[in-house]
C-alpha cells in the first residue's frame, strides 16, 4: 500500500504544470546573470541584422558601381565609333544626293518620257529618300544608348550623360555639378524642347539613392496612403486629353481653323495671278489684266480679313485652355492628400500652376500659327508646282531630302553651341555676382587679379 500511494503522488506531482518563478524571488546574483544573457541575445541579434544589412548595402552599391560603369564604357564606345557611323551616313547621303539628282536632270532633259516612265523616276527618287532615312533609323536603332527607368520617379526612360551642362536635378533642386557628386547625370530625352531645354535630370546622388532604397518614391502623386502611382500615356492619350479640352469652345476652334485654310489658299493662288498680271502686261492685254487684278486685289483682302480673324480665333482659344487648366489645376491641388503637400514647397506648386501652364499651352498658338499654315501652304504650294510644271517640280524635289538634313545637322550642332554660350555666360555672371557679393573678402586676400581672371576665362569661352 505504501509503494502505491507513493507511486500516485509521484505522477500527480508530474501531472501539474510548473509555475514562472516570481522575479522577487530570484536571487539577485542569478538576476544580474539572466539580464546579462537576455541583453547578450538582443546585442548578437542586432549586430547579425545589422552586418546583413551592411553586406545587402554594399552588395546593392557594388552593383549601382557595376551598372554606372557599364554606362560610361558604352557611352566611351559609342563615342570612340560615331566617326564611322558618321562617316558611313555622309557616304550614303552623298549617293542618294547625287542619283537623286541625277535622276531629275534625265527627267528635265529627256522630252520623248511618257507618263509611265515619269511616274517610276518620280518613285525611283522617293525610294532613294526613304532607304536613306530607313538606314539611318537602323543606324540609330543599332547604336541607341541603354536607357533605365526609375518607377516612381519619372514615367520615361532616362539615359546616362557623362556632362550635364546648365542642368537641375529634378529631385534635389540642385545644379548638376560638384555638390551632386559630379556632373554626371542622367537625362529624359522624351521631355526635351525641341531646343533641347527642358528636360528631365536625376543627378548621381539621387540616382544611387532611388537604386539604393527600394521604398524610395519621389517626384510622383502622394497621399495619406501612400505614393499614388501614376499611369503611363502614350501620346495618342495626351492629344486625346488636348482635344477634350479644346471641347467647351470648340466653335471658335472650328473658326480658327478655317480661318488658317481660307487664309492660306489665298495666300498659294497670289503668286500665279501676280505671274498672269506680268504676262497680260507684256501680251498687252488690257482686259485680261483688270480681271487678274481685280481677282488679285480681292484674294489680298480676304487673306488679311481671315487672317486677323485667325488670329484672334486662335488667342482666344489660348487664352481659354490657360483659364481652364489653370483652373482644373487648381481644383485637383486643393483635393489633394496633406501628404501630397509634405514633400513639396508652395513655391514649386504656384510655379507649376502659372509658368508651367503657360509652357504647356505655348504649343496651341504654334500648332495652329506655323503647323497647321506650312503643312497648308506645303500641299497648296505642291499642287501649284505640279500644275504649272511637273518636270521643274521633280528636279527642285529632288533637294528637299538634302536640305531638311543638313538643316537638321546644323540645328543640332546650333543647339550644343548655343547651350555652351548660355553656361559660360551664367558661370561669368557666377563670378562677378559672387566677387562684388564679397568685395571685401576679395579686398582683404587680395584676390582681385584671380577673379578678373576667371570672368575674362568665362567671357573668352562664350565667344
Amino acid at each position: 500500500d505504501t509503494i502505491g500511494g507513493t507511486w500516485e503522488a509521484n505522477q500527480a506531482s508530474l501531472s501539474v504544470p510548473l509555475a514562472r518563478p516570481d522575479s522577487r524571488s530570484i536571487h539577485p546574483a542569478n538576476r544580474v546573470f539572466a539580464d546579462a544573457a537576455a541583453q547578450s541575445s538582443s546585442n548578437g541579434s542586432s549586430a547579425a541584422s545589422e552586418t546583413m544589412s551592411n553586406s545587402s548595402a554594399s552588395a546593392r552599391s557594388s552593383q549601382i558601381d557595376a551598372e554606372l560603369d557599364r554606362f560610361r564604357a558604352s557611352q566611351a564606345a559609342s563615342g570612340k565609333h560615331s566617326g564611322k557611323k558618321n562617316l558611313v551616313l555622309a557616304v550614303c547621303f552623298l549617293g542618294v544626293t547625287v542619283q537623286s539628282t541625277y535622276t531629275g536632270i534625265q527627267v528635265l532633259v529627256q522630252s520623248h518620257l511618257g507618263t509611265v516612265e515619269a511616274c517610276c523616276l518620280i518613285a525611283a527618287v522617293l525610294c532613294m529618300n526613304l532607304e536613306f532615312v530607313i538606314l539611318k533609323d537602323l543606324v540609330s536603332a543599332l547604336t541607341e544608348e541603354e536607357g533605365v527607368k526609375l518607377a516612381g520617379v519619372h514615367e520615361h526612360k532616362l539615359y546616362y550623360q557623362s556632362r550635364a551642362t546648365f542642368a537641375w536635378c529634378k529631385l534635389c533642386r540642385q545644379r548638376i555639378g560638384v555638390l551632386t557628386g559630379g556632373y554626371e547625370g542622367f537625362k529624359c530625352k522624351e521631355c526635351s524642347n525641341p531646343d533641347g531645354h527642358g528636360a528631365f535630370w536625376v543627378c548621381l546622388l539621387c540616382y544611387r539613392k532611388q537604386l539604393s532604397k527600394s521604398n524610395v518614391a519621389e517626384g510622383i502623386l502622394r497621399g495619406d496612403q501612400g505614393p499614388k502611382v501614376i499611369p503611363e500615356l502614350t501620346a495618342w492619350q495626351y492629344l486625346l486629353r488636348a482635344i477634350r479640352l479644346c471641347k467647351p469652345f470648340r466653335g471658335t476652334l472650328w473658326i480658327g481653323v478655317a480661318c488658317v485654310v481660307i487664309t492660306q489658299v489665298s495666300r498659294v493662288v497670289m503668286p500665279n495671278y501676280q505671274g498672269r498680271i506680268i504676262n497680260a502686261l507684256i501680251s498687252q492685254n488690257s482686259l485680261l489684266f483688270m480681271n487678274d487684278i481685280i481677282t488679285f486685289i480681292c484674294l489680298s483682302v480676304v487673306a488679311m480679313v481671315f487672317g486677323s480673324i485667325q488670329s484672334l480665333a486662335v488667342e482666344i482659344v489660348q487664352r481659354r485652355i490657360t483659364v481652364d487648366m489653370r483652373t482644373v489645376m487648381f481644383e485637383s491641388l486643393v483635393k489633394q492628400d496633406i501628404a501630397f503637400y509634405d514633400g513639396l514647397m508652395t513655391g514649386q506648386v504656384t510655379s507649376r500652376l502659372t509658368n508651367d501652364v503657360a509652357a504647356v499651352v505655348q504649343p496651341v498658338r504654334q500648332l495652329m500659327n506655323t503647323v497647321l499654315t506650312n503643312l497648308l501652304r506645303l500641299g497648296g504650294g505642291l499642287f501649284m508646282c505640279l500644275f504649272t510644271s511637273w518636270k521643274l517640280t521633280l528636279l527642285a524635289s529632288t533637294l528637299i531630302g538634302p536640305v531638311i538634313y543638313l538643316t537638321r545637322i546644323y540645328a543640332i550642332w546650333s543647339r550644343k553651341l548655343s547651350l555652351s554660350i548660355r553656361v559660360n555666360m551664367a558661370d561669368a555672371n557666377a563670378v562677378a555676382t559672387e566677387a562684388l557679393r564679397n568685395i571685401r573678402t576679395v579686398r582683404s586676400f587680395g584676390a582681385d587679379d584671380m577673379e578678373v581672371s576667371q570672368f575674362k576665362h568665362h567671357m573668352d569661352l562664350s565667344l
